[in-house]
């Protein structure tokens, strides 16, 4: 009997992370439209917010110019979920910052990690 809970929570996390990655794949490839379809099909069938998914949902929001929808889901995440944000992710908000230095986006941009953000600075350059 735990053998099949076992396999049943594999296959359930296997599941889901598939859809994360086919968004992200989806995301590197700059099709946001079909990666928001994705992570919203997937936030909807979560009965608590997945931060990872919200991640790839600012990431996405970003390649299409929603950039105040953008801000309040990057707003809205966890303070601890920001801590290994993905690159994706921070290379979008450091483009919204270099072309706009907003007040609440420098903010932002400062309670991350250094090394992290330093890291994406340094690509974004």
């Amino acid at each position: 009997m735990a053998i099949l809970v076992g396999v049943a929570v594999s296959a359930i996390l296997f599941v889901r992370g598939a859809e994360q990655r086919e968004a992200r794949y989806l995301i590197e490839r700059r099709q946001p439209v079909q990666a928001l379809e994705i992570i919203g099909k997937r936030q909807r069938k979560l009965s608590t917010p997945d931060p990872d998914l919200a991640a790839l949902k600012v990431a996405a929001l970003h390649l299409t110019e929603a950039h105040a929808e953008e801000a309040a889901v990057f707003k809205a995440l966890p303070a601890g979920s920001r801590v290994g944000l993905d690159p994706l992710v921070l290379a979008g908000l450091v483009e919204d910052f270099s072309r706009k230095e907003d007040p609440v986006l420098r903010t932002l941009l400062r309670s991350l990690p250094k090394q992290q953000l330093h890291d994406v600075l340094e690509g974004f350059a």
